[in-house]
């Protein structure tokens, strides 16, 4: 259909969107937002490689805060971490940026254009650049997509599950992570996720290292160049917080990479950044909040399981979501910019409101405001429903306990011992556990067990004697047992320079003791969560690896009544 900008009251022209600037709304590549950037470029491999050094500073830069923030901020999703990110995400992601564009490439710092009918529809700052050009729709798409895209890759990954053998089919259960108790971590974290990660990340990868390096690249290539370095920058969270394995950490830098190319996908076709901002945002979001996944079968899943699981994942969930973005650009996008409707009849009326806010006819404010009460009911509404139709209880996601086919015992012929044991723990770093399995056998069988471990404050720095006084943040341990598909689990932490003490009790019933026929196991495990760093002023200080701890382990036994004669001795098997 020809774009025509008159009323001639024809049936084509109650298709055609008004509003459309005269000559051509976009060019083939950029669709009308060009990348930010004025001056002359040098040669090709030049800027590519200049590129590549400043996001490679960036990474080092990153990689240290990183390494020294990791004692103190603990594992991922603490207040601190989440505090900390505010101000250091943005300083050391964009910062080398804007180094580079000011003093290096000697660009204006601020300036507007991408002028239609006499007005700007773009904003630069640096290399990063802001149109209301598709707004409202691209936005939407992006929280829409969001949602979707996390979904589709809980419901393919247990899908996969299902095939390998990790999970039972036709167990699919949503579950309730969402933490009420922490209400306001849960708020901070909803801050972060929207407007630090989000904007910085996609402010870096596809504002910068896309538009830049498409400056001087074919599309396809900027899309694979900006998605590698996107995947490659989690590297520093991977190994210091994460602690994640070389081969572990190969499939997850797939899985980066490949969430790259969507949101990439996403940026290219719609040309807004607010879009990836917005699904970069609620895409993180949604992992705090809900699970999708059936019950675990046998033993479930082994370690290279969870990976081909992961890489299935990537590849068919990030395939679909990048096929729906095309559509869209194809089917949607690209008429509106021709100033052609995509749909007649009655929902005419509709695209050409929509269409109001996508040209920047409305102000800028009504369509942020119709975003945010958007965003913020979607929002409302996940949570509300995780939370009422959810379950908390995660014990179906634990390995089952294979039932021994015998006899059926008869309790009434056992009597009750207990057995304590005290030992000492070998110094353990930050994430690392130890392990202790109670066996239980039909001639001794485990029904209760009681863990306490303790520890104390170190009360000395390490290293030679310090003119500063410090003093040493608190440490914390976790206990946890295991029974089939139940698990317990508590914190402790220790007062400032004190002792501190975490204890759990886990009671085997009856019934599960005569349907596993006595034969089963309980695996008590303390892990080291935090050691809390040596502080003199803020936050720096001394770093502080891990502590030493005790345990007591008190089992209580049901053995065979006997007229006399010694009880055997428990079984407990000591493993790092």
């Amino acid at each position: 259909m020809e774009r025509n900008d008159t009323d001639s009251g024809n049936d084509d022209a109650k298709h055609e969107l008004q509003g459309v600037p005269n000559g051509p709304y976009s060019d083939t590549k950029w669709h009308g937002v060009p990348p930010a950037g004025r001056r002359p470029l040098p040669k090709k491999w030049v800027y590519l490689l200049q590129i590549t050094a400043v996001l490679i500073v960036e990474f080092i830069i990153w990689a240290i805060y990183r390494n020294l923030t990791a004692d103190f901020y603990g594992k991922f999703g603490t207040y601190w971490f989440y505090i900390g990110h505010i101000f250091a995400a943005p300083l050391i992601h964009l910062g080398p940026i804007l180094v580079f564009w000011v003093l290096i490439r000697k660009e204006q710092l601020f300036y507007k254009n991408d002028k239609e009918e006499g007005s700007a529809m773009s904003f630069v700052f640096g290399p990063f650049k802001f149109t209301r050009k598709l707004l409202l729709t691209a936005v939407i798409v992006g929280l829409l997509g969001g949602i979707v895209w996390r979904v589709t890759e809980m419901l393919v990954s247990n899908t996969t599950s299902v095939v390998l053998g990790g999970s039972r089919f036709g167990t699919l259960t949503l579950f309730n992570i969402y933490t009420q108790s922490e209400f306001a971590l849960f708020l901070l974290m909803t801050f972060v996720m929207f407007f630090i990660v989000g904007p910085v990340e996609e402010m870096e990868f596809r504002s910068f290292t896309f538009d830049q390096s498409n400056r001087v690249l074919p599309q396809w290539q900027s899309l694979a160049f900006s998605s590698i370095f996107f995947g490659l920058s989690h590297i520093p969270i991977a190994i210091f917080v994460y602690k994640l394995s070389p081969i572990d950490l190969i499939f997850a830098e797939i899985s980066w990479m490949s969430a790259g190319v969507v949101f990439g996908a996403l940026y290219m076709w719609s040309r807004n950044i607010f879009a990836c901002i917005v699904m970069h945002g609620i895409g993180n979001w949604q992992l705090s909040v809900f699970l999708w996944q059936g019950e675990t079968m046998g033993a479930g899943l082994t370690p290279m399981g969870m990976n081909i699981v992961s890489l299935v994942t990537s590849l068919l969930a990030n395939g679909a979501i990048i096929a729906v973005f095309y559509l869209i650009h194809r089917y949607y996008w690209e008429p509106q910019r021709n100033g052609e409707a995509a749909f007649g009849g009655k929902l005419f009326k509709l695209q050409s409101a929509i269409f109001s806010h996508d040209n920047g006819t409305r102000k800028p404010i009504i369509t942020a405001t119709i975003l945010s009460v958007v965003t913020v009911l979607l929002l409302s509404v996940m949570v509300a429903g995780t939370v009422g139709i959810g379950t908390k209880d995660m014990s179906s996601l634990s390995p089952e306990v294979k039932v021994k086919d015998k006899g059926v015992l008869d309790l009434s012929l056992y009597e009750t011992i207990n057995e304590v044991t005290t030992n000492e723990v070998p110094f353990m770093n930050v994430g690392s556990t130890f392990d202790v399995t109670v066996a239980s056998s039909e001639t001794m069988i485990v029904k209760k067990v009681m863990l306490e471990v303790s520890w104390n404050d170190e009360t000395t720095p390490p290293g030679r004697p310090r003119l500063r006084p410090y003093t040493n943040q608190p440490d914390s341990f976790s206990a946890t047992l295991t029974f089939g598909n139940r698990s317990i689990s508590e914190l402790g932490i220790n007062p400032q320079g004190g002792e501190g003490t975490v204890s759990i009790e886990l009671e085997v019933n009856d019934t599960d003791i005569i349907s596993l026929i006595g034969n089963y196991t309980v695996i008590g495990s303390i892990k080291m969560e935090a050691a809390g760093i040596w502080t003199t002023i803020g936050f720096l200080g001394l770093r502080d690896d891990g502590n030493t701890c005790s345990y007591q382990l008190d089992v209580e036994y049901l053995v065979p009544k006997q007229e006399g004669g010694n009880t055997p001795s428990p079984d407990i098997n000591r493993s790092y």
